[in-house]
């Protein structure tokens, strides 16, 4: 009894511990305490006064965004490493990390200066996990702008974790994060290449929008095309499929959804892409 005691604790540990873990898709604009659960931070540096918090002024994004300002009036021996690392996430397929980056720096930055995404299968703690970086984005361009930026996740697990990994000194070097959005990628076949989005075929515009999208493929070759919208819960609430003798153009009423972020997938026997839409 003693021993079925011990076993029934250990195999409760295990499911609590596996049920902490998100299925994916997921979320977060961090916009509200639901948004925000799980999320925490680790000081690994030399402790100043600004760290990551969130950013509800409204300048950069509504209502809130994910902010980290740098050492205002700091000293430059500081060694700020604050990293904020998310709850953990069941990677049972490879993901696409989708997120707007807002990054304000100086003129000349710093060797001190520095953003970038991280990823583990460990534990969430940066000190003991076997975190590895995703994207060094320290230097991206343009400034003062909303970037869209797509991260590979290859790593299949049970439990893991991203994290946003920010340093500087009393150089300016602002960052925002909004719209994280973490999709799998369970849908791609052996015999689909997903190819750049400046290289291919397909194209989808405008975006933002309000009413309609466009889907232009410029193939010279006949083929099927599937085309699908997906929502932020990762629900597909649309799917078509067009036999086209190659170039195609199919124009997509939008005017009946809700105001958001939705995903559109367009599928060829020899391509597919994945595009982020904001209807207004």
């Amino acid at each position: 009894m003693k021993f079925l005691g011990v076993l029934l604790i250990i195999t409760s540990f295990v499911f609590k511990a596996e049920a902490q873990s998100l299925s994916l898709p997921y979320y977060t604009g961090f916009d509200s305490t639901s948004q925000q659960a799980g999320w925490q931070e680790f000081r690994l540096g030399v402790l100043n006064t600004y760290n990551w918090n969130y950013d509800n002024s409204n300048i950069v994004s509504s209502p809130n965004s994910l902010f980290h300002d740098y050492d205002v009036g700091g000293s430059a021996t500081d060694t700020i490493d604050d990293w904020f690392v998310s709850p953990p996430f069941i990677f049972d397929t490879s993901a696409q990390l989708n997120l707007k980056i807002f990054i304000v720096t100086a003129t000349t930055v710093t060797p001190s200066d520095y953003f970038g995404i991280w990823f583990s299968s460990g534990t969430s703690n940066p000190v003991s996990g076997n975190f590895s970086e995703l994207a060094n984005l320290t230097n991206m361009q343009p400034q003062y702008q909303w970037l869209d930026t797509s991260i590979t996740i290859t790593t299949v697990t049970d439990s893991g974790y991203i994290a946003f990994r920010y340093s500087a000194t009393d150089n300016w070097f602002q960052i925002w994060i909004d719209d994280v959005n973490i999709m799998p990628d369970s849908s791609i076949g052996t015999n689909v290449f997903v190819i750049p989005y400046e290289t291919s075929q397909i194209k989808i515009y405008p975006n933002p929008t309000n009413k309609t999208v466009a889907i232009k493929i410029q193939s010279n070759n006949p083929q099927s095309t599937t085309i699908s919208i997906i929502d932020i819960q990762g629900k597909t609430i649309f799917s078509e499929t067009l036999q086209n003798s190659g170039k195609l153009t199919k124009t997509l009423d939008l005017s009946t959804y809700s105001k958001g972020i939705y995903l559109i997938k367009v599928e060829t026997p020899v391509e597919q892409i994945t595009q982020k839409i904001v209807i207004e």
